[in-house]
């Protein structure tokens, strides 16, 4: 039922043959009111609806999917049942245990309903500040960022885990081109299950927000415009664009910079 629009249950219709099954149960894959979900996941075009699901009387038992961790409420008559993952995908549950439901229906109601946790992936997380990458790029001695980061993630890449690598707070962008990506994205692949960058909490200063002081230390002042990750690839591809040598090359390089425009939207 996802994909399409409006409330899936109002609009389903039951054969009249289904009053005399001895027990009656709904499989249902679409987004549920008042079920909390990552916003990246949520598909806001179809969402059942609690008061849908109340009046109906067709079934007693839902079986839903959709969402990735286990569940079970009952809302009306009506026992709704979210089997969950096997598997840990991502980090939108990252405290729930993957697993599946061994269910005991029977026409008076249900006589068991467990969750059966199973080996799965270790879900472990990084967060970075930009108040640490800050104080590292003004150190004297000049630590390496890229080192710094690897450092505190070989602890946490083991073959059997997904790791998360958040980066959070305002950046200038001399700090975010010291960052080698490339470089962290190819050791999380040798060393970990999977490995994902998350940039969507970091934000970027112009040059005329930065403010230098005596002691070394940089500091913002106040501002109304802001960077994200996508105009600071951009402004970047520009630039190269710009002291392009030759036409040929600037030619190579607009057709790179539409690619990554199209990669992006996907993203």
């Amino acid at each position: 039922m996802a994909g399409q629009e409006g409330d899936p249950l109002e609009c389903l219709r039951v054969q009249s043959d289904l009053e005399r099954a001895a027990i009656s149960l709904l499989i249902l894959h679409a987004p549920i009111e008042g079920f909390e979900t990552e916003p990246s996941l949520a598909d806001t075009r179809a969402q059942v609806n609690r008061t849908s699901i109340t009046n109906q009387s067709n079934f007693r038992y839902i079986l839903a999917g959709y969402y990735h961790a286990y569940r079970h409420i009952s809302i009306g008559r009506c026992d709704l049942i979210v089997a969950g993952a096997t598997q840990h995908i991502d980090f939108s549950d990252p405290d729930d245990e993957p697993g599946f439901v061994f269910i005991g229906l029977a026409a008076d109601g249900i006589r068991w309903c467990k969750h059966i946790a199973v080996e799965s992936l270790q879900l472990r997380r990084l967060v970075v500040s930009a108040n640490e990458l800050g104080e590292q790029g003004t150190n004297a001695d000049h630590i390496d960022i890229t080192e710094s980061i690897l450092e505190r993630l070989r602890p946490l890449c083991t073959n059997d885990a997904i790791v998360q690598l958040r980066f959070e707070g305002e950046l200038t962008r001399k700090q975010y081109h010291q960052l080698n990506l490339n470089h962290i994205r190819q050791y999380g692949e040798e060393h970990c299950f999977a490995l994902s960058i998350d940039d969507s909490a970091l934000s970027f200063l112009s040059d005329q927000e930065i403010i230098s002081s005596p002691d070394g230390y940089v500091s913002s002042i106040h501002r109304d415009e802001r960077f994200s990750p996508r105009e600071e690839l951009l402004a970047l591809a520009d630039e190269w664009i710009a002291a392009a040598p030759d036409d040929q090359e600037r030619k190579a390089l607009q057709a790179t910079k539409e690619e990554l425009l199209v990669a992006l939207r996907q993203m």
